[in-house]
């Protein structure tokens, strides 16, 4: 981010360079002006996790346990909300990509190529290293045993979990979109395609409720989210990759 207020982020992106005959800046006393392409990005998603504890809870636990023990607790809901957040924008500002291929392996493989081949006035490639992949648990473990039968050079397990494929890292998520007529098996996108900032508006806290002998743990939170790079953003949805 170039500019973060409390109320929106300002993020810019930078066109490609192009080269002129040697003398050209000189000869025009200036140089090429430097295209950008500002994005704002609103925090306008204004949240709040609150609970409150009975003297009961209070005393069994204590207030430091019980704070530890919800807090983890909120910080998992928190990014479940904004993991769902950002793929439903992925899902809305990119574009769709019908597979020609029908065995995952070749699928996310023609994905990863879709993205390492985008060429625009902001991009001309993009190297593997700066793609996600983003699967279903479904299509990851069917990839999965796509490897462990053919294990090759550029994919990564760590700790049994698929880390790479082909040289490209991939996650693995169940919040993408799986509504009605919305349901996505795959993302492949640049990282950063897709800005999220995110404000806490106060540190985690406890308190005690007035005029009673209750708690509250609170937990306060703002955030936003836009996409920065729409036209680096793909996904497959469902039927046009069996995963087979």
């Amino acid at each position: 981010p170039i500019c973060i207020s409390a109320g929106s982020a300002e993020f810019k992106r930078f066109e490609n360079a192009t080269s002129n005959a040697y003398g050209t800046a000189r000869a025009a006393a200036a140089g090429v002006a430097l295209q950008t392409k500002p994005v704002v990005v609103p925090i306008d998603t204004h949240r709040e996790i609150i609970e409150e504890f009975v003297k009961a809870d209070v005393e069994a636990y204590g207030v430091p346990a019980l704070l530890a023990k919800r807090s983890a607790n909120h910080f998992r809901s928190m990014v479940r909300e904004l993991d769902t957040a950002f793929f439903a924008k992925a899902y809305a500002e990119g574009t769709e990509y019908t597979a020609t291929a029908t065995a995952i392996d070749e699928i996310v493989e023609e994905l990863i190529v879709k993205v390492e081949t985008i060429s625009n006035s902001f991009i001309d490639g993009v190297d593997r290293d700066d793609i996600a992949i983003v699967l279903t648990p479904a299509k990851a473990s069917a990839l999965r045993v796509k490897i462990d039968n053919l294990f090759a050079e550029g994919n990564r397990i760590e700790n049994g979990l698929l880390g790479s494929f082909h040289g490209v890292d991939v996650f693995v998520s169940n919040r993408l979109p799986k509504g009605v007529g919305q349901v996505v098996d795959m993302f492949g996108m640049v990282k950063g395609a897709v800005a999220q900032p995110i404000l806490l508006a106060d540190t985690y806290q406890s308190e005690k409720i007035p005029l009673s002998n209750d708690w509250a743990v609170e937990l306060f939170y703002d955030y936003g989210t836009k996409a920065l790079m729409e036209d680096t953003i793909f996904y497959i949805g469902d039927g046009y990759s069996s995963g087979e």
